[in-house]
């Protein structure tokens, strides 16, 4: 299903301005695969309807949350929408040096709030298989391949100049889109 999915969207995105019906067409293809989304659906003797299972059973308020990112082509203490794929929602942070969004982080989790930590996974410099990231002293680029080899088979030393440039991020947040992080409450 994913790939006929991502196909379909290659297509959209190339296709400017977007057909009209191009939202009906991908529900379509999910519906096909997975099955119509009910209009109501029963859960411990309870009927309910995706939005009143949302309010009424998970909670959760998007208006409790912000999201925060540290970039560096915006100014600091300002609002501004973080242009990456995954913001498919145009949702806004308030960007803060990086300094402080280590502080925001570790004030919620002394607080006892939850986080949750988003970033690009794309860099050399992050692996799957170890769940570990990190900026390596050296550029991925000038390193031998016995080097990328070890990358994350131990401690290895990290850059130690400022961590972000250009607009490379990381980005928390008190959850209020895909970016979600610290929750509040």
């Amino acid at each position: 299903m994913t790939p006929l999915l991502n196909s379909m969207l290659k297509v959209l995105v190339k296709s400017r301005p977007l057909t009209p019906n191009w939202e009906k067409a991908y529900s379509a293809t999910l519906d096909a695969h997975l099955g119509e989304v009910p209009e109501k659906f029963d859960y411990k003797g309870k009927t309910y309807t995706a939005r009143t299972f949302a309010d009424q059973v998970i909670g959760i308020n998007p208006d409790d949350y912000i999201g925060f990112a540290s970039v560096t082509d915006h100014p600091n203490y300002k609002p501004f929408v973080l242009l990456v794929p995954d913001n498919w929602s145009f949702d806004r942070f308030y960007n803060v040096p990086m300094q402080e969004l280590s502080e925001i982080i570790d004030g919620a989790l002394q607080q006892g709030y939850t986080v949750a930590w988003t970033t690009d996974v794309s860099e050399k410099g992050f692996s799957w298989q170890y769940g570990i990231a990190y900026v390596p002293e050296k550029p991925f680029d000038s390193m031998s391949n016995e080097e990328k080899e070890k990358m994350f088979v131990k401690p290895m030393a990290e850059k130690k100049s400022r961590l972000m440039s250009g607009n490379k991020l990381s980005t928390i947040g008190i959850p209020r889109t895909i970016m979600r992080c610290i929750l509040l409450g």
